[in-house]
């Protein structure tokens, strides 16, 4: 997983998600459904999936890279795909 774009593009994502919420001022909620559409189309992320809808990859990346912001201002933060991220609004 250490070579895979996910991860340079998650590292790229998120801190613009941070700043977001920052300017907010609040912590959004985490997208519906994050949970099953991680479990049940990761795979989307990771590999070229031709089955699925176009920009699918794109719409689960974005969920997903706002969430690990979201979650990022919890105390202690979040770790994920050998990352650490911890914000405070």
């Amino acid at each position: 997983m250490e070579n895979h774009v996910l991860i340079p593009s998650l590292e790229c994502a998120v801190p613009l998600h941070v700043l977001q919420i920052k300017k907010l001022g609040y912590l959004p909620p985490i997208p519906d459904g994050m949970e099953e559409l991680i479990g049940s189309h990761g795979d989307t992320l990771l590999f070229a999936d031709k089955r699925e809808k176009k920009g699918a990859a794109a719409e689960i990346f974005n969920k997903l890279a706002l969430t690990i912001a979201i979650m990022s201002f919890a105390p202690g933060g979040i770790r994920v795909f050998g990352n650490h991220w911890q914000n405070k609004l």
